[in-house]
């Protein structure tokens, strides 16, 4: 006997109010975060940045995008508060799926990469203005995903 499986319809509306709630956790997490990166800490999201960039370059986007999930990852462990992750990993999931309809090319995974440095940077250095602005700036980007997506996969989603 086959098992199917019921894919549902991603809801436009209940999306970006997780897209809200995720927003208040990231910004949180980087003002928890800001100054207070130890240096094993900042070694090991520095190689995670350089392994984000190379899977970019190759137009790898699974490896990406597990990449891009353990940056925010990083953060809420390094910041001490991983419920927070687990948060947002829940928060997320319909997120994932928007991603993989828009279709993430190497130009579009190397500005990702350029976004997570710049909020890295900030945090690293203690500018909390600064790594907040960038992160939202970040998570700004996925309004247009999701309409791109919307686009072209219109029988996937409910308003």
């Amino acid at each position: 006997a086959h098992r199917r499986t019921l894919v549902l319809p991603i809801s436009r509306a209940q999306i970006l109010e997780r897209r809200f709630v995720r927003e208040a956790i990231e910004l949180a997490v980087v003002a928890r975060l800001t100054g207070n990166v130890s240096s094993d800490q900042r070694k090991i999201l520095e190689k995670q940045l350089s392994l984000q960039r190379e899977a970019a370059e190759a137009g790898d986007e699974a490896a990406f995008s597990a990449l891009d999930e353990n940056f925010h990852e990083m953060l809420c462990h390094a910041g001490g508060v991983g419920f927070a992750w687990r948060t947002l990993a829940s928060v997320r999931m319909h997120s994932r799926r928007v991603c993989k309809l828009s279709k993430e090319d190497a130009p579009k995974m190397n500005k990702v990469v350029d976004q997570h440095a710049q909020i890295f940077e900030a945090v690293a250095t203690g500018d909390l203005t600064l790594a907040q602005s960038e992160m939202r700036k970040h998570l700004a980007a996925f309004p247009a995903k999701l309409e791109l997506a919307m686009l072209g996969h219109a029988d996937f989603f409910t308003t």
